[in-house]
Formats: C-alpha cells, structure tokens, sequence
C-alpha cells in the first residue's frame, strides 16, 4: 500500500486537539462544546487537518496522525 506524499505536517495545537478528540469518537458538536467553539470552527479545523494529512475523511486523518506519530 502506497502513503501519499506529505508536505506539511505541522497542525497547530489546536488542530491537535481536535484530532485528539476526534480518535475518541466525539462528533463536532461535542468537540465545539468541549473547546468552546462553534460546530463551523470544528469543521473549519477538520477540514484544515484533512488537507494537511492528505486524506479525505476523518477517520483516515486519526490513521494517518497515528502513522506519523502525532497521536499517542
């Protein structure tokens, strides 16, 4: 299986935060709640850590920060 190639890795601590709560199961709405944001700040973020991962759903931007060991 091919990776696709990744320029830039750096998400912001908020970014990581986000993925954090993603890789647990929360949905938007409970990461807005949890970090005092809106549904559309969230989704703005995924998106943002989806393009810099390189991949298309959430499910594959928590693989893909495993893989690269940003999330423990």
């Amino acid at each position: 299986m091919m990776f696709p190639q990744i320029e830039d890795t750096s998400l912001t601590p908020r970014e990581l935060t986000v993925l954090q709560l993603v890789s647990i199961g929360k949905t938007d709405k409970e990461i807005a709640q949890a970090l005092d944001m809106c549904e559309r700040t969230v989704r703005y973020d995924l998106q943002r850590i989806r393009t810099k991962l390189a991949v298309d759903t959430r499910i594959e931007a928590v693989s893909q920060a495993f893989r690269l060991g940003l999330l423990a």
